[in-house]
This record gives C-alpha cells, sequence and structure tokens, in this order.
C-alpha cells in the first residue's frame, strides 16, 4: 500500500512537471516545436530549426577565424533562412532522420562554400557533405539567387572526370581548412576525415614560399573586396608559418609536439587523434620537409588505421553564366552546374 501511494506521487509530480513546462513555453511563445523522437523531426519550422541549430551549438561566422569572418557574414546574410530549412527537411526526409547528424552538415557546407569565394577550385572531399551540396541544387532558383548574391556568379557543381586527385590537392584543402575555421570537434574530423596525411610535394611548398601578389590571382578567387582581403592575409600567413618551420630554435618544441601526440595515441588507442586538433601549420611544414615516413610519424598517422577522406568526384567551379534555372526541377541547375556519376549519389530526386 505505502509504495502504491509513493507511485501515485511521482506520477502527480511528473504529470505536474510536464504541464508546468507546457505553460512556460507557451508564454515564451516556443509552442511550435518540432517532434523529436529517435532523432527524427517532422517538417521543421524556421523556429524549430533555430532552435536545433543552437542546441548543437554550431555558428558559422563565430566558428571561424578572425580575418575571415567577413566572409561568414556574407554567407549567412546571402542564405535565407526559408532555404536553409527547405534543405534542412529535405535532408530529413531524402538522406538521413538524424537531426543532429543533418545540422552538422550543412554547417560543413556553409564552410565549403565560403572556401569557395576565396579558392579558385574547391574539391570535395566529404560524400556526407556533398549531398547536402545536391539537396540545395534541388531548389534551382534559390540557389542561383544564393550564389548570385553570395559569389556573384554560379558557383557550379561539376564531377572531376579523372576520378583523381594529387597529393598537392588534399593537403592544400586541408591547409585552407585549417587556416580559416576553428576546428569543431564534434564533427570536423568525423566529415572530413583525417587531414594532412598526403604529404606535399616539394615543388608545391617552393610555389608557397616565392607567393606574390601577382601568383595569387592563379590561387585564389580575387572577385571582391571580401575575397581579396581574407586571400592577402592567407598568403601571409601561410608565409609565416613556412618562415616558423624553417626556423631551428623552434625544432625542440616540434619535437615535443610530436612526443605529445605520440604519448596521447598510447593513450587513446580506440580513438583517432585529429592532426589539426593539436598542431599549428608550422609544425605540418616542418613535417613535410622530412621523408613520407617522417612526415606520417611526426603527425601520429605511422602504424595506424587513419586514412583521409577520398575526394567524392566533385568539384566548386566559378563562371558567369547568363542562363537561368527553371525553379522546381528535379534536375540540378541548368545554368551548367552537373551532378554526374562521378558525385557520389547523383542528384537525388
Amino acid at each position: 500500500m505505502f509504495l502504491l501511494e509513493i507511485f501515485v506521487i511521482v506520477c502527480m509530480l511528473y504529470t505536474l512537471f510536464r504541464l508546468i513546462k507546457g505553460m512556460v513555453r507557451f508564454l515564451r511563445g516556443d509552442s511550435k516545436i518540432p517532434y523529436i523522437k529517435e532523432k527524427t523531426v517532422v517538417q521543421a519550422t524556421e523556429s524549430d530549426y533555430l532552435r536545433l541549430r543552437e542546441m548543437e551549438d554550431v555558428d558559422l561566422v563565430r566558428d571561424t577565424k578572425p580575418f575571415a569572418k567577413i566572409i561568414a557574414k556574407e554567407l549567412e546574410e546571402s542564405l535565407p533562412l526559408s532555404y536553409e530549412v527547405n534543405i534542412f527537411n529535405r535532408m530529413m526526409t531524402e538522406v538521413t532522420p538524424d537531426y543532429r547528424e543533418v545540422i552538422r552538415l550543412i554547417h560543413e557546407q556553409k564552410r565549403f562554400l565560403m572556401m569557395t569565394k576565396v579558392m579558385k577550385q574547391v574539391p570535395m572531399f566529404s560524400k556526407d557533405v556533398d549531398e547536402v551540396w545536391h539537396q540545395m541544387l534541388m531548389f534551382t532558383r534559390s540557389y542561383e539567387s544564393f550564389c548570385q548574391s553570395f559569389a556573384g556568379e554560379m558557383i557550379h557543381h561539376e564531377p572531376n572526370l579523372s576520378g583523381e586527385d594529387s597529393p598537392n590537392i588534399r593537403f592544400h584543402f586541408d591547409l585552407m581548412y585549417t587556416l580559416l575555421f576553428e576546428e569543431t570537434k564534434k564533427h570536423s574530423e568525423k566529415v572530413w576525415g583525417h587531414r594532412f596525411t598526403e604529404k606535399p610535394t616539394q615543388d608545391y611548398i617552393d610555389s608557397l614560399k616565392e607567393m606574390n601578389h601577382r601568383s595569387m590571382w592563379k590561387l585564389f578567387n580575387l572577385n571582391s573586396e571580401s575575397s581579396q582581403e581574407v586571400a592577402k592575409e592567407l598568403m601571409e600567413l601561410i608565409k609565416e608559418q613556412i618562415r616558423e618551420s624553417e626556423y631551428k630554435s623552434n625544432e625542440p618544441s616540434f619535437i615535443e609536439t610530436r612526443a605529445k601526440m605520440q604519448r596521447l595515441r598510447k593513450i587513446r588507442r580506440s580513438q583517432s587523434t585529429d592532426a589539426a586538433l593539436f598542431v599549428t601549420p608550422a609544425f605540418i611544414f616542418w613535417s613535410a620537409s622530412g621523408t613520407d615516413s617522417e612526415y606520417q610519424s611526426n603527425l601520429g598517422y605511422a602504424n595506424s588505421t587513419a586514412n583521409s577522406t577520398t575526394s567524392s568526384g566533385c568539384s566548386s567551379v566559378h563562371s558567369h553564366s547568363s542562363d537561368s534555372d527553371s525553379g522546381g526541377s528535379s534536375s540540378c541547375s541548368s545554368g551548367g552546374s552537373s551532378c554526374g556519376g562521378g558525385c557520389g549519389g547523383g542528384c537525388g530526386s
């Protein structure tokens, strides 16, 4: 009898708690909340999406390095919330019901698009992020409007027909990502794979050393004042990091960094260690001056199962185009964006 009374009291308290919680949400204007059950959301509204994004603690401007925040702000201003919510809902319906993963993938897709405004061409090294891009392309008019507002031209989605990427291409992507963004431990490594697993060639390092304002045009996309400003900062940062890597006085600290990483790997044998979380680009360049095996060992990848994420077979290409999309179609952009067989999962429907 006593246990029954306790049970009734607990049930009453729980019911009271739920009622109070509902009233608080109603008074705060939060009555429209997403129906979440086993990570499933049914057609989130804009307020739902903003709440979910806040729960996952992702913020493009905050998670971007100070000198590049100007482009992060431009992207957020160019991407209507309604369009972003449509992408979220399509991802939930067509790809995965895990709303946490979708939020993170959209965040990384925004970072990828930021890179397209700075770099001449950006290969896609994540099939999951590429899927977000595919869903963006479903809304042809919205995508064209976003591209024109953000980049001043179409950001075309094209397959890499050769299916091959040189080590320098992957290294360059990893370097730009590390210099532009704060590492997000929750999903940066999970989405893009291990960084700096591809050792760059000496010719590539030499070209970075000799880079000047004229040669920047070959490497960076300088079609706007903001991209020029960020590109100049990147050029100076890269040169500074290379100089740091060559100072003999820094070698003891680099060796200690390597030792710390190796000790950490022994402690966390079941978990991967992403070099980007622990080291500076100067350490990466220092490692690149050694042999292939020294490079791998310095970054903690020797005798491990760590592999870099292979390219999805797609890349971004900027080009001015007068063609307009036929909005609402299930194809990708008619203005030249393509999602051929080399793009992983195809366009979807």
